[in-house]
């Protein structure tokens, strides 16, 4: 995964005046990021129909987690390249948490650390949340697969919000905690 934030910045040529920023998402796939490592014909330019399903998925869940607020008349891009994946594996959790990361590395102000996590659901499906852990808010559910009962539901949301969210939001503070200290003796390395 590699994931590039752009931004804030003027948005160009818009006449109105706006209190909130505006964030897009791109979400692509690289032609050799199937399994076996064969490559994706592209019928056409641009995104297929499923690369604009998943950069809308990520789009609102780091919509409402970052404060964009915080910009006004300004936008925030947020571009992500899925290099690998598994087969029939949903990137969805793991683009939502590389955003997330890229954001609160790049500076931009959130809520909270949006995370990703997938679980099992029901016996043929997949429940996907994006996550602020520490607010306790859900800003992405995703099921794929068959039908599920409310018991089923609620426990794979259970599941996914307490178990991987929570060892994501691990990793990610983890990741950022070395990226500060890299930062820092960079900086000093560059005072000497």
């Amino acid at each position: 995964m590699a994931c590039a934030v752009y931004g804030p910045r003027d948005i160009p040529r818009r006449s109105d005046f706006s209190m909130r920023g505006l964030l897009f998402c791109h979400v692509s796939r690289a032609d050799f990021a199937s399994p076996g490592g064969v490559r994706r014909a592209r019928t056409a330019a641009g995104p297929t129909p499923g690369e604009r399903e998943l950069s809308l998925a990520v789009q609102d869940a780091l919509a409402a987690a970052v404060r964009l607020e915080s910009f006004p008349k300004s936008q925030i891009d947020v571009h992500l390249c899925v290099l690998e994946e598994e087969d029939g594996e949903d990137s969805t959790a793991l683009c939502v948490t590389a955003a997330g990361l890229a954001l609160v590395s790049a500076g931009i102000p959130m809520l909270d650390l949006l995370v990703g996590a997938s679980s099992e659901a029901g016996s043929e499906g997949a429940l996907t949340v994006g996550y602020l852990p520490n607010l306790e808010q859900l800003e992405l559910l995703h099921f794929d697969g068959g039908f599920l009962t409310a018991e089923e539901a609620s426990e794979a949301l259970a599941a996914a919000a307490e178990g991987p969210c929570r060892a994501a939001q691990a990793g990610v503070r983890e990741c950022l905690v070395r990226e500060v200290a890299d930062r820092e003796e960079r900086r000093r390395r560059k005072q000497q």
